[in-house]
């Protein structure tokens, strides 16, 4: 398959996300972190334990 064509399951993709989420369904959310006011006390606390590790190496 030449490298500029679609897969149909890619298309299938972005249908099903559409219908499911509409336009917000397509947005890429790749590389996407969570800001602080979007992670639950669990999550803060390893965020805050990782970065407690770095400072003691």
């Amino acid at each position: 398959m030449p490298s500029n064509m679609l897969r149909s399951t890619q298309v299938y993709t972005w249908i099903h996300k559409y219908k499911v989420d509409g336009k917000d369904g397509l947005i890429d959310k790749r590389g996407h972190h969570k800001s602080d006011g979007e992670i639950d006390e669990l999550e803060r606390l390893c965020r805050e334990n990782m970065c407690l590790k770095r400072q003691l190496e």
